[in-house]
C-alpha cells in the first residue's frame, strides 16, 4: 500500500511538473477559448535602467489593451502578468520561474536588460516557452539564433552597419573614430564590432571609453579623454541623461565633429539636444504623416490609436519599442490560433509582422534571423526633426 502511495505521489509530481513547464506546449490551439492567453512580462521597472522598462511596459499595455477591446487575439483575451526584475539577474530568474511554474504563462515578453535576457536562455529553452525579448543579447541573435528567443529591434552588433555607413557619409576619407559605451555584454558586442569594421576600412580607432553600468554616471571624465584623442566622430551608446551630458561636455571642451547616438535613448532626446551634428539612430520612425515619404500609414495609425486610447504620447521613451515587441507576439498568436510551445515558437520564427510605417518595412523572422527589423531610421535636429535616412542593419564588415 505504501509503495502504491509513493508511485501515485510520483505520478502527481510528474504531471504537475509537465503542466508547470509547458505541458500544453505542443497544443495547436492552446487552451479553451474561454480561458485567457497568459503573457508573462518581466522588465526592469525600478532598477538603474527603469526608464527603458517602464516605457516598454506602457507600449506593451497599449497594444494588448487595444487588442482586448477589439475582441482579443485568436478570439481570446490576453492577460498580462507583470513582474519587476530591478535589473537584477537573480531576481529576474526567480520571476521567470514563477511565471512559468506558478502562473503557467503561454509566452514571455519584455526583459529590458541584455545580460538578463542571455541568462534566461536555458530557462525558456527547457520550459519550451517562447521569449520575445526587448533587449536580447547579441549571442542570442547572431551568429546562430537561440531557438526560443526573438526580438523586434536590432541587436547592438547589427547597429554597426548603419553606424559606419553614416560615418562614411559624414566624414569622407579615413576618419578617426572614438566610441563610448556601458560595461554590458550587448554594448561590448557593439564596441568589438565597430572596432573590427573601423580596422577593416583602414580608419583609425582613436579612443574607446567603457562606463560602469549604473543609472546616472558622470561621463565628463570619459568625454575629456575622447576629446583629447582628437577624433573626427564620436559614437555613443549612452542612455538618455548620459547622452545629453556627454554631448554638452564634448562641445564645451571643443569637439566640433558629428556625434552618433545609437538607439539606447528615446526619441525625445532630440527635443533636449538642439545640435544639427547630433545624429540619433532609432528603431522606429519618430512620426509618420500623409505628407512625408514614409509608407505604411495604416500601421502607424493603428499604433497611434492604441496609444491615444491609453493616453500615451507616441514620443514616450521606449514605448514604441514595447509596442513593436508586443505586436510580434500578438501577430504570431493570431496566425497560429492561440497556439503554445513549439507551435508558437514556429509561428514566431516564420512571422511577417505588419510594422511598415512604424519601422522601415515589415518585421520578418526566419530560422536564421531572429531579429525582426532590417533597417533603422537616423534623425537629427535641423530646423525641426529631420529624417536623415533609413540605413540597413548589419555588422559593417565586408566580404
Amino acid at each position: 500500500m505504501r509503495r502504491n502511495l509513493v508511485i501515485a505521489a510520483g505520478l502527481s509530481l510528474l504531471l504537475l511538473t509537465a503542466t508547470a513547464c509547458g505541458g500544453t506546449g505542443d497544443s495547436a490551439g492552446g487552451a479553451s477559448s474561454s480561458e485567457p492567453i497568459k503573457v508573462g512580462v518581466d522588465l526592469d521597472l525600478s532598477g538603474p535602467f527603469s526608464i527603458g522598462g517602464q516605457g516598454a511596459l506602457k507600449g506593451i499595455k497599449a497594444y494588448f489593451d487595444a487588442a482586448n477591446k477589439s475582441g482579443g487575439i485568436a478570439g481570446r483575451q490576453v492577460q498580462l502578468i507583470t513582474l519587476d526584475s530591478a535589473a537584477d539577474v537573480n531576481r529576474a530568474l526567480s520571476n521567470v520561474q514563477k511565471l512559468i511554474n506558478q502562473d503557467q504563462v503561454d509566452a514571455l515578453l519584455g526583459v529590458s536588460v541584455s545580460s538578463i535576457s542571455e541568462a534566461l536562455d536555458d530557462v525558456v529553452t527547457e520550459a519550451k516557452i517562447p521569449l520575445v525579448s526587448v533587449a536580447a543579447a547579441p549571442s542570442q541573435i547572431f551568429p546562430k539564433p537561440s531557438a526560443w528567443v526573438v526580438m523586434a529591434q536590432s541587436v547592438q552588433n547589427q547597429q554597426v552597419g548603419p553606424t559606419v555607413e553614416l560615418i562614411a557619409k559624414l566624414v569622407p576619407g579615413t576618419p578617426r573614430v572614438a566610441y563610448i559605451h556601458f560595461d554590458s555584454a550587448a554594448q561590448h558586442g557593439f564596441g568589438d564590432g565597430l572596432s573590427k569594421a573601423v580596422q577593416q576600412r583602414g580608419w583609425t580607432l582613436a579612443a574607446k571609453e567603457i562606463v560602469p553600468l549604473t543609472a546616472s554616471p558622470d561621463v565628463r571624465a570619459q568625454a575629456s579623454k575622447l576629446v583629447a584623442a582628437q577624433p573626427d566622430v564620436v559614437v555613443s551608446l549612452m542612455t538618455d541623461k548620459n547622452s545629453k551630458l556627454l554631448q554638452e561636455t564634448l562641445r564645451v571642451q571643443g569637439f566640433k565633429g558629428p556625434i552618433i547616438q545609437n538607439p539606447d535613448t528615446g526619441p525625445d532626446i532630440l527635443n533636449q539636444i538642439n545640435d544639427p551634428d547630433f545624429y540619433l539612430m532609432t528603431h522606429s520612425y519618430i512620426d509618420n504623416t500623409p505628407n512625408d515619404k514614409i509608407t505604411g500609414d495604416e500601421n502607424w495609425a493603428k499604433m497611434k490609436s492604441a496609444f491615444d486610447a491609453a493616453g500615451l504620447p507616441v514620443g514616450t521613451a521606449y514605448a514604441v519599442r514595447g509596442y513593436l515587441n508586443a505586436l510580434v507576439l500578438g501577430t504570431a498568436l493570431e496566425q497560429c490560433g492561440g497556439c503554445t510551445g513549439e507551435k508558437l515558437r514556429e509561428a514566431l520564427v516564420g512571422a511577417t509582422v505588419p510594422a511598415n510605417g512604424i519601422t522601415p518595412g515589415d518585421l520578418s523572422f526566419t530560422a536564421d534571423s531572429h531579429q525582426g527589423v532590417k533597417g533603422v531610421p537616423i534623425y537629427r535636429r535641423n530646423n525641426g526633426v529631420e529624417l536623415v535616412g533609413d540605413f540597413k542593419t548589419g555588422t559593417g564588415l565586408t566580404g
